[in-house]
């Protein structure tokens, strides 16, 4: 509803309100998820599991990048540089595809956890040649389908301007 919106010209123009907060509402939602959790205790156990398994995976992945990279580190600095990731990530969200955050952020990581810094920037450029690559594969599957599923056009042929 756009109401609040006047229409005369030189007028001031109100944007709407926002939606009344409701606590009524906010226990509503919540007894909808218990009563959601307390029917399908396996979907949230398997959500959860894959959630936490999500995250375990970046550690094993930073573990691993930073073995190739020439920098043995321990599993618990593994996890460090994950965790600390993902905080830089969340807080530098809106810079579109993570350019240059990345790379600067794995760098101030490193550095803080007394390892080169060189190496957290190559872990950096790393990681988003990985992400790029997997985009850009996402992309290609998707172009595919969409290519597949688009109906063939008959092809009429052209006649010359001038007879």
């Amino acid at each position: 509803r756009f109401s609040s919106f006047s229409s005369g010209v030189g007028s001031p123009k109100r944007a709407p309100s926002a939606p009344e907060f409701s606590w009524k509402d906010l226990r509503a939602m919540l007894g909808w998820l218990r009563y959601h959790y307390r029917m399908h205790p396996a979907r949230f156990a398997g959500s959860t599991l894959l959630f936490a398994l999500g995250y375990a995976w970046g550690a094993f992945e930073a573990y691993w990048i930073c073995r190739f990279l020439g920098v043995p580190v321990s599993v618990q600095t593994a996890l460090a540089i994950e965790v600390l990731s993902l905080a830089v990530d969340g807080l530098l969200f809106m810079v579109p595809a993570k350019v240059g955050t990345q790379e600067g952020g794995k760098t101030a990581i490193f550095a803080v956890l007394g390892l080169p810094a060189q190496a957290g920037f190559a872990f950096g450029v790393v990681r988003h040649v990985r992400e790029l690559s997997w985009a850009a594969f996402g992309l290609t599957l998707c172009s595919a389908r969409k290519e597949a599923a688009a109906p063939a056009r008959a092809v009429r042929p052209v006649e010359p301007a001038i007879r």
